[in-house]
């Protein structure tokens, strides 16, 4: 590539150049038998006041560092708008203008950091519920979510390396499973765990719940022991529409459903976003088929053999979807 800032270069010039070229040939060059007079795309004075070449750009009221290629809130909207999650969450109650612009503004966050999209379902119910309301008051589970916007803005106002906003492949993919009795996943490199549930646990949970803890914990594993770094982007497999789903959206709603149950996928989900953030790793989720899982399945209920025991049974059954340096992570049942 060219380096701008090498004196005498001339790369300077041409790239300066570069603006107005590829906006005129996108704009299909004037004929000079052109039938319709138009005027040309190419806007010269704002390219003169804007268009320059610069480090740092403020693009839809983000400040763009294509030096550190990072992204970054304002330091007057991220003041502005902490005050006011502040100001809700101390009253326990907001005025619907308030709620209503509280909610934008995240949304336009949620374009850079996608975790807040997880948690504006709620405050939007919140703003439903209350549609023929002046004041409305803020329960405790929207005031966790206020709560970790506020995290979600401390780390825009920090910065966000622009290779977490774009889609690309994944460094590392995961596999995970559960059953009844246990939760378990690897690795694309081989790394696997397993966890047995106690039986005083047993059966409080629903399935799509544990599946949905098995596809956090999975990476989460890796993020712990140094093997998914900042910028990396993994990749959750589960055989769970439903938790596949949550990986991507949190929608959880206590109407109909067990009020702890949803107060744990909730609580689920805000971890799964802060352990994410803090990594500074992208997060994607898709689901495959139950029958190609047949390794975590394993891993998630096998319990009555051993790690030993359980990989060489995986090597003979499942070469397929075994890798070669496969190894279970020993731990205690109440680890």
């Amino acid at each position: 590539g060219l380096t701008v800032d090498i004196p005498g270069s001339g790369n300077a010039e041409r790239l300066e150049a570069a603006i107005p070229l590829a906006i005129e040939v996108a704009a299909r060059p004037h004929d000079v038998n052109e039938p319709i007079p138009r005027e040309p795309m190419v806007a010269k004075d704002k390219l003169k006041a804007e268009g320059g070449l610069s480090e740092t750009k403020v693009i839809l009221g983000w400040h763009f560092n294509f030096r550190t290629l990072t992204v970054t809130l304002p330091e007057h909207k991220f003041i502005a708008w902490t005050t006011e999650i502040h100001k809700m969450i101390t009253n326990g109650k907001t005025m619907k203008q308030e709620l209503e612009s509280t909610i934008g503004r995240l949304g336009h966050v949620g374009f850079i950091i996608p975790w807040v999209i997880h948690f504006l379902s709620r405050l939007r119910s919140l703003l439903a519920r209350a549609r023929n309301r002046r004041v409305i008051s803020i329960n405790n589970t929207c005031k966790k979510d206020l709560r970790l916007m506020l995290s979600i803005l401390e780390r825009a106002k920090r910065g966000i390396d622009m290779n977490l906003l774009a889609f690309r492949s994944p460094d590392q993919v995961y596999y995970s499973d559960s059953c009844p009795h246990g939760l378990g996943g690897y690795s694309d490199q081989g790394h696997a765990w397993r966890f047995q549930i106690p039986n005083d646990l047993l059966f409080h949970a629903s399935n799509n719940l544990l599946e949905f803890l098995a596809a956090i914990i999975t990476p989460w594993v890796d993020i712990i022991n140094g093997r998914l770094e900042p910028g990396d982007c993994a990749l959750s497999m589960t055989d769970s529409t439903t938790a596949e789903g949550w990986m991507r959206k949190s929608n959880f709603s206590e109407t109909g459903i067990d009020p702890i149950q949803a107060r744990v996928c909730t609580d689920a989900a805000r971890k799964y976003a802060k352990v994410f953030m803090a990594a500074g790793v992208k997060g994607y989720s898709q689901w495959f088929k139950g029958e190609r899982n047949n390794v975590a399945d394993a891993l998630s209920r096998e319990w009555h053999r051993s790690n030993d025991e359980l990989t060489f049974i995986l090597h003979s059954l499942f070469p397929n979807q075994m890798l070669t340096h496969f190894a279970i992570s020993p731990h205690s049942p109440r680890d």
